[in-house]
């Protein structure tokens, strides 16, 4: 039975986006994304996407234009992420701070 092989084998790679997760809200015309915005060709990749997920060159070829449009377009502008305000005194080195939440420490040191 597939259902008791996935749960018993876990064949999937669970940190591997989908575009489905994306499908969820953005149909919906009071999706935050969607507020005053619309765009053909973008409507169109993701539904190719969907449908050619099986693909990784294909899919990463439609990812690609999917961010370029958004990206052109300038869709959302965030100005401030309150949980990413960080502070650090003289001598602290190796800090990155990446556009996720998570703030990896493991290169920073001090003087």
């Amino acid at each position: 039975m597939a259902s008791q092989n996935i749960l018993s084998n876990r064949p999937y790679r669970a940190a591997r986006p989908s575009p489905h997760a994306y499908r969820l809200g953005s149909t919906r015309d009071d999706y935050y994304f969607r507020r005053g915005w619309r765009n053909e060709e973008l409507e169109r990749l993701l539904e190719e996407g969907e449908k050619t997920c099986m693909d990784p060159e294909r899919r990463r070829e439609i990812y690609v234009r999917k961010q370029r449009a958004i990206a052109e377009e300038v869709v959302n502008c965030f100005i401030q992420d309150p949980h990413r305000i960080i502070a650090t005194r003289a001598g602290v080195e190796g800090l990155a701070v990446y556009p996720i939440y998570v703030l990896d420490l493991s290169n920073v040191s001090s003087e």
